[in-house]
């Protein structure tokens, strides 16, 4: 039996998060080459003895980490960071009512528990880039009936006072920003649509949302903001391809209900991508992460690969290591190398280790390893200090 594009997604989503899960019991602790002047990143972690999942800090020049806080849970969310890189919003899994946020100062290690009322639901949060407000899903009805909504999406201040109901639906997932913080983009569930459909509304509080992905277009796999506010880059699988593309801004907010995205690369379908914010400072170029699985190890495995965001030049690969597996990735401040977590299987062959690696473009020099420790594994890039 032939597996539909959208099945066969979900399959390969759900075994790379997986693999994700096996990382925890990987490591980072040297410095080999010299980073450049933008090297402290806060990252999450996952400590290698199963202590908890680490929040810490990594000086790439000095090859060292200074751990703020360990959670007994891993995050529910993704953890939010005001601009700045000060603040971290973390929620623990499992989503719980009330809801259990914790606010880190990051200059200090710090913890404090939001303050929510005992009903309220809200979760998930998401920092605009400008910092003036705070996205959230409100889970207040999860016992709703079929057909009626148990999400909604909600946008406080930083002291999540004046709430703003935006929009609701039967779910609601991955809500984001555009980096001018005027548009969310978001995607939903309903009975008639089990499949995700991706939504746009504008921060203003009398706009309507508007579809600008049906399922009929293709399944939607991942998508980011273009970090200029050009458009939005969306991945999404066909009957006979998984394509990654970019919808314009008129595409995004405008009258025009058909959506066409300029394709910018293809892959085979038995393949999925991240779109990792890894936006070149210097000219219009991503970098992306690639997986699929090993035919012969049958284990997943990735590659980077360099997108041109203008459509102009082939998608370019960038890494040939099928021994790592990478997850995170970030350009340099001055666009002559790429940081990226990549896990590599232990002698053992049970056993993933994380480290951070430097590759230089424009070199025949394989990546080399800046950061490793043997306390945790480092598990994404949440901020890079400048």
């Amino acid at each position: 039996m032939k597996t539909r594009p959208g099945h066969r997604a979900l399959l390969y989503i759900f075994t790379s998060l997986l693999f994700l899960a096996i990382l925890s019991t990987s490591a980072p602790h040297a410095q080999t080459q010299e980073p450049d002047p933008g090297s402290r990143v806060l990252i999450t972690g996952v400590d290698i003895n199963g202590q908890g999942f680490p929040l810490a800090i990594v000086d790439l020049r000095q090859g060292t980490a200074t751990t703020l806080i360990t959670f007994a849970n891993r995050p529910a969310c993704a953890p939010a960071v005001f601009p700045g890189g000060e603040t971290v919003l973390y929620e623990p899994a499992p989503l719980s009512s009330p809801t259990n946020v914790y606010r880190i100062n990051t200059a200090t290690g710090e913890r404090n528990a939001l303050p929510f009322a005992p009903e309220n639901r809200l979760s998930c949060p998401v920092v605009s880039p400008d910092g003036t407000a705070i996205a959230w899903i409100d889970h207040s009805r999860p016992e709703a009936p079929e057909g009626v909504a148990h999400d909604t999406l909600v946008i406080t201040d930083p002291e999540l006072e004046n709430p703003v109901q935006v929009t609701s639906a039967d779910k609601i997932f991955d809500v984001q920003w555009s980096p001018g913080s005027s548009v969310l983009v978001y995607q939903t569930t309903t009975a008639e649509s089990p499949f995700l459909e991706l939504h746009s509304v504008l921060r203003s509080d009398s706009s309507e949302p508007k579809l600008i992905w049906p399922t009929q277009q293709g399944i939607v796999q991942d998508y980011i903001w273009v970090n200029d506010s050009t458009g939005l880059l969306i991945a999404y699988y066909t009957e006979s391809e998984l394509n990654v593309g970019v919808l314009s801004v008129e595409c995004i907010i405008g009258t025009d209900e058909a959506c066409e995205p300029q394709s910018l690369a293809s892959f085979a379908t038995d393949s999925t991508v991240s779109l990792l914010s890894a936006f070149s400072p210097v000219s219009r170029e991503m970098v992306i992460s690639v997986q699929r699985l090993n035919p012969v190890t049958n284990r997943p495995i990735s590659d980077l690969w360099l997108i041109d965001l203008t459509g102009e030049q082939p998608p370019e690969q960038l890494t040939f290591t099928p021994d790592i597996y990478e997850t995170e990735a970030h350009w340099s401040t001055e666009g002559d190398a790429i940081y990226f977590i990549g896990s590599q299987l232990e002698e053992d062959n049970t056993t993933f280790r994380g480290r951070i690696f430097r590759l230089v473009l424009d070199s025949d020099a394989p990546a080399e390893i800046i950061f490793e420790s043997t306390i945790f594994s480092p598990g994404s890039f949440l901020w890079w200090y400048h």
